[in-house]
């Protein structure tokens, strides 16, 4: 039993193996890149938006919702009328068409090309991984989730 579960645990290790080390390079350098890009859209929001995302993602959907109702119903009308508009322009094609242009595939390297375009899912689990292990890439992790690419933990 212990060996089986000990497989179940390192298989994910073996899949990104068929990856070679400068591929997995080129992988973080992309995702640090992702990163480094979503983390820069997102801090362009109030800075009391931004903060109530980091807590969606790290503590979930319904924390994040109580907090934000307790925080609007503590401060001045201004402070959270500047909240909304904030959450408002994250729904806007502006603000959406930052944050794709940070996963703009006509941007990636030739190199990054040939290492996605492999055919095999490791290149991609691999990002996921990266992404999930860094904590500077926590809410690229938890947008990307969201959109139904990966889970969230």
């Amino acid at each position: 039993m212990k060996k089986v579960l000990l497989i179940i645990l390192l298989f994910p290790l073996f899949s990104f193996a068929q990856l070679s080390t400068q591929e997995k390079i080129t992988i973080e350098n992309f995702g640090f890149e992702i990163c480094s890009c979503m983390n820069n859209v997102i801090n362009s929001l109030d800075p009391k938006a931004t903060e109530f995302i980091y807590i969606m993602a790290e503590k979930g959907q319904d924390v994040a919702l109580k907090q934000i109702e307790e925080y609007t119903s503590s401060v001045s009308e201004e402070k959270s009328k500047k909240l909304y508009l904030s959450f408002d322009e994250m729904n806007s094609q502006k603000f959406q068409e930052k944050v794709m242009n940070c996963f703009d595939e006509e941007g990636m390297s030739n190199e990054l090309v040939n290492v996605f375009s492999n055919g095999e899912s490791s290149s991609k689990d691999y990002l996921m991984e990266y992404l999930k292990s860094n904590n500077n890439c926590l809410i690229t992790n938890y947008l990307m989730a969201l959109g139904g690419n990966t889970d969230n933990n």
